[in-house]
This record gives C-alpha cells, structure tokens and sequence, in this order.
C-alpha cells in the first residue's frame, strides 16, 4: 500500500488554511499547515513533504527553496489572486483564487503526476 501523500500548505488567511485542508484531508492526503513562512520553512526542516503549495506571502521563496532542498523531487504550487503570474520558472504549476474544490484535487493531482523535466 502506498503511503499518503504529505501536502504542506502555506497561506496567511485562517479561514483559507482550515477549509483547504479540511478538503484536502477528505481527499485522503496528509495535510500540514503553516501560517507563515517561518513557519512553513522550520516544518520542512523536521517533515519530508511530496508538495508544498504555498500563498504569495513574504518569504514565499524561502520556502520554496528550502522544499526543494530538503526534497529536489518536491512539487510546488503558488496559490494566488494574481491572473498575470501564470508561469514561474520556480513552480510545477499555478493555483488562480478563488478556485473549486474540485479544480484544486485535479490540478493537484496532475502536478504531482508530472515527471521532471
């Protein structure tokens, strides 16, 4: 049996952090969560993750880099309310907000299905 995946989450909105991860969880992947990036960079040092999907918050890149340090195969998702940031050389892919439940499991599921390049 496979294990679960492990998604640690980073966003600055509460209300985001627990009604993401409560849809993730009922997806059947092991959620973290972190508030911050501080936060989100110190739970990488101690937990192995398969995908970091982070907010664009400050430190955003910090986190990004010490996920692809701590596990270079590692998908990273941005989360944001920006329509313009749709490709960044240090993502797999983009999460446009507001999104639905269900674009949200299949986008992530198609991003953790990538091989890389």
């Amino acid at each position: 049996m496979d294990a679960k995946t492990t998604i640690l989450f980073v966003d600055d909105e509460p209300s985001i952090l627990i009604s993401t991860k409560a849809i993730l969880s009922r997806a059947g992947y092991e959620i973290l969560t972190a508030a911050d990036a501080e936060s989100g960079v110190a739970i990488l040092g101690s937990k192995q993750v398969q995908l970091l999907l982070v907010d664009s918050l400050p430190g955003r890149d910090s986190v990004i880099a010490e996920a692809r340090r701590s596990n270079p195969a590692v998908k990273v998702m941005l989360c944001t309310g920006d329509p313009t940031k749709t490709e960044l050389p240090s993502v797999d892919a983009v999460v446009c907000k507001p999104i639905a439940p269900p674009d949200l499991l299949r986008l992530i599921a198609e991003t953790l299905l990538q091989n890389p390049e």
